[in-house]
């Protein structure tokens, strides 16, 4: 039976296994063309055309395979990786996003996320993430530090300060906690608190004395 799905499957599979990826490409097209579309021919018409660089065809079949399962990560994943490679980073920070809501409990792309919209300025985002990046550890003073720059920005003067004071008491403790004070110093500045603020500058100079922006904050106290 030349029609046999299942079998015409198997046969691409092996066809590409053994290097014939043009003869596995025309079975996997005619299944699509008989009704006989999938989330897995798609993914391995998304990695033929990888081969080549063919990034046209790669993101077409990877779009269509997430209408298929779109409760894969792996084409949200991989979307991100070819968005990156061809310089589309705003693109890339969306698929990351989508791929975050199906594998919550990875810290590293939450971290990702929360440097690609720092960079842009997007604090809201920095934000989101870094919330969702506490409840996976809640001690990672990476991610700390860059959640109560986000509530600074936000203007949010009381959830900063507590966040940079949780980064003091993280273990294993900060390598730069005068990163930390300046935090809280700020913070205090937000709140119209400036004696306090001096006091976080003064404990931010014991470590950091020359401190650029630890001395032009001073000043301006």
């Amino acid at each position: 039976d030349v029609k046999q799905p299942i079998a015409r499957y198997v046969l691409a599979e092996a066809l590409l296994r053994a290097g014939d990826a043009d003869g596995a490409k025309v079975l996997y097209l005619g299944l699509i063309n008989d009704g006989h579309d999938s989330f897995d021919v798609r993914a391995r018409l998304a990695q033929i055309a990888g081969a080549p660089r063919d990034a046209a065809d790669v993101e077409k079949q990877l779009c269509a395979a997430k209408r298929l399962n779109p409760e894969s990560s792996f084409p949200y994943d991989e979307l991100k990786n070819l968005y990156e490679r061809t310089g589309r980073k705003a693109e890339a920070l969306v698929e990351l996003e989508h791929y975050v809501f199906l594998e919550q409990m990875q810290l590293a792309p939450l971290k990702e996320l929360m440097a690609g919209y720092a960079e842009l300025g997007r604090w809201e985002k920095v934000r989101t993430y870094g919330e969702m990046a506490t409840f996976v550890n809640p001690a990672d003073t990476e991610v700390l530090l860059g959640l109560a720059k986000a509530y600074l920005e936000m203007k949010n003067g009381d959830k900063a300060l507590f966040t940079y004071d949780t980064a003091l008491l993280a273990n294993p403790p900060l390598r730069r906690p005068a990163l930390a004070h300046l935090g809280r110093a700020r913070a205090y500045v937000l709140m119209g608190q400036k004696a306090k603020a001096k006091q976080a500058l003064t404990q931010a100079m014991k470590t950091e004395p020359e401190n650029a922006e630890i001395l032009k904050l001073k000043a301006q106290l």
